[in-house]
């Protein structure tokens, strides 16, 4: 371990010593996860997100959250994409109504994902959109990481437009210091993880995709650890771990 890396943990581990022991004191709670609020984290996407045909808390994002102890707002809706209109009963709107409709949230990550919903909408006009859409969660959400995901497709080989779309939430993501995440493709050559609609993961293709992104978040998730390590007089459980690793 280097010396500067060493003396960052020592001083962590000095910053959560001081807060138990004052807390103690004073006769308040003495841990630091009691201390310190979990993560909060928006995604933005479609019914992939959203687990579609499965029980609530099988979709990815829930599944992280509990993997990560994150406190998980997942707003994604069927049908919905960056300019397609989602589904009347859950958001009827795009990905702007959805940002709007959760824009009074403090969240410390917003995850946006592009769409296969989009697919067939002039790309001049998606691109539009999609850099509209990133600048206002840059905007509403000014403390939050942001990070962009790669859409998804099931067990085929994808049409050419999602590189577009992939290049399109790229751009976008990258124009307000976010970052973009290509997590590929998990499911191609599976149809087991698919549903019978092969468009929607099964529970297991669910747990695949969450394990997946999980690593794949890890640097963006140390950068936060981080920050709200620095920002406060505690280190949550689990990050000390986290900071050692980095």
């Amino acid at each position: 371990m280097s010396t500067k890396r060493h003396a960052r943990l020592f001083g962590a581990v000095t910053a959560v010593a001081v807060s138990v022991a004052g807390a103690a004191l004073a006769g308040g709670p003495a841990s630091a996860a009691e201390a310190s609020p979990p993560v909060q984290v928006l995604t933005i996407g479609d019914s992939i997100m959203n687990g579609f045909g499965l029980p609530q808390g099988e979709d990815w994002p829930s599944l992280l959250g509990e993997a990560e102890n994150w406190s998980v707002t997942n707003a994604a809706c069927d049908g919905a994409g960056v300019l397609q209109v989602g589904n009347a009963n859950e958001c009827d709107s795009d990905f702007a109504g959805i940002i709007d409709a959760n824009s009074s949230l403090e969240p410390d990550l917003v995850i946006f994902e592009g769409s296969s919903n989009d697919f067939g909408l002039s790309n001049s006009e998606l691109l539009t959109a999609t850099i509209s859409e990133l600048q206002t969660i840059k905007a509403d959400f000014p403390g939050a990481e942001i990070v962009g995901f790669s859409t998804l497709w099931g067990y085929t080989d994808p049409p050419a437009q999602l590189a577009d779309i992939d290049s399109q939430v790229q751009q976008a993501v990258e124009q307000v210091g976010g970052t973009y995440i290509d997590i590929g493709q998990p499911f191609s050559g599976h149809p087991e993880l698919m549903q019978a609609s092969d468009v929607h993961p099964t529970a297991a293709g669910q747990a695949i995709l969450a394990s997946a992104i999980q690593a794949d978040l890890q640097p963006v998730v140390v950068a936060l650890d981080k920050a709200r390590a620095a920002s406060s007089n505690v280190v949550p459980l689990g990050v000390l771990e986290r900071l050692h690793a980095s």
